[in-house]
This record gives structure tokens, sequence and C-alpha cells, in this order.
């Protein structure tokens, strides 16, 4: 006889547990807070059924759908592989296709004649390496030697993965970001362009 377990006990216990960065364990928790909780926490793990879920994310947004739904799923895997349920109630759960519109960025010679002011250097440096944000606003001048950049963390400690960490070369003059990325924001912003723009210069 499998034992009865509430979802949202085992939902807290497995998000804590999971082997994954902090940040992506923070992006569980707030799904499970936000549209999880409340509709399935207080239920036992075989009681869900699929409408259920499917009733659950049918209103939310196409990437807090997705989201959600991977949250949800990744919980019943778990409550599979520990034998408390016998099948997912998630899996043939449907979600719309997303649809990815395509990025707009500048090209080198666009951002080489606009003028971002003051953060102009630190744009252009963005642009140049393809870095991340949180990889580019923890580098020290101890990261940028021999005429290459040490990228080995981020501002949320690894890098966003195994392949994150890396060695580029400098092609461009090294300078220290602003510490909130809210400056940048605001100087991109005319020209309709984010940060992570900057990436696919």
């Amino acid at each position: 006889m499998k034992e009865k377990m509430l979802f949202g006990d085992f939902a807290l216990e497995v998000i804590a547990t999971l082997p994954v960065r902090a940040k992506t364990r923070q992006n569980y928790a707030s799904m499970y807070r936000c549209h999880i909780e409340k509709y399935l926490g207080k239920r036992s793990l075989e009681s869900i059924k699929r409408s259920e879920i499917q009733d659950l994310i049918k209103f939310l947004p196409p990437q807090t759908m997705l989201m959600t739904l991977a949250v949800i799923k990744t919980i019943f895997r778990e409550a599979v592989a520990r034998d408390l349920v016998d099948a997912s109630p998630a899996h043939g759960v449907k979600t719309p296709s997303l649809v990815v519109p395509s990025r707009k960025f500048l090209t080198w010679e666009e951002l080489k004649a606009a003028d971002f002011g003051r953060y102009t250097p630190q744009i252009r440096f963005l642009a140049l390496h393809g870095l991340r944000w949180g990889e580019a606003v923890v580098l020290t001048k101890d990261d940028v030697r021999d005429g290459r950049i040490y990228v080995t963390k981020s501002i949320h400690g690894s890098t966003k993965s195994q392949s994150g960490i890396r060695v580029v070369p400098l092609i461009g003059d090294f300078c220290e970001l602003p510490k909130s990325p809210k400056t940048l924001r605001k100087v991109l912003d005319p020209y309709g362009i984010h940060i992570h723009s900057l990436r696919h210069t």
C-alpha cells in the first residue's frame, strides 16, 4: 500500500533538494507559491487528475504556463521514482507552442555610431565579448590577463552551466560594470534592445 502524502509537503521537499542552481530553485519555489500551492497544496498526490492540472495552467501566460507545468512534472517525476504514485497525471498535459519573437540587436557598426553617454565603454565591452550580465558584473582585473578574459563565476555564484566556464579573447578595453543593471537598461531602452541583446551583436 502506497504512503499517502500531501502534494504541498512533497513539493517543498523536492524543490529544496533538487540538484539545481540556487536561481533555478528560487524560480521553482516562486512558480509553486504563485500558481500551484493554492490549487494543489492540500491535495494528496494520488488524488490529482490530469484534467485538474490542465485547468490550473490554461489561463496562465504561455511562458508562465510552461514553467508551472515543468515544476508540476518535476514533482510528479520524483513521486513516481519514490513509488508514491503509479504514474504522473502531468504526463500528456497539453500546452500551446511557445512563439519566440525574433531577437532584435544592434550590429557592431550601429553600436560604434551610438552614444550611450558615460556607459558607452561598458556597453561596447559587453557587445564585443558576448558575456552575460551576471558574468560580466562580477569580473575583476584579476580575471583579465594575458589578453584573455577568464569567465569562472556569475552574480549567482556558479556560471549558468559547466560550459559557461570559459576563456574569451580580450578584444576591447575592460571596464567594470555598474552594480545595478538599471543604468544600462535606461540607456539601451531608446534603441529598443536589452542588455542580453548585446550577446547577439
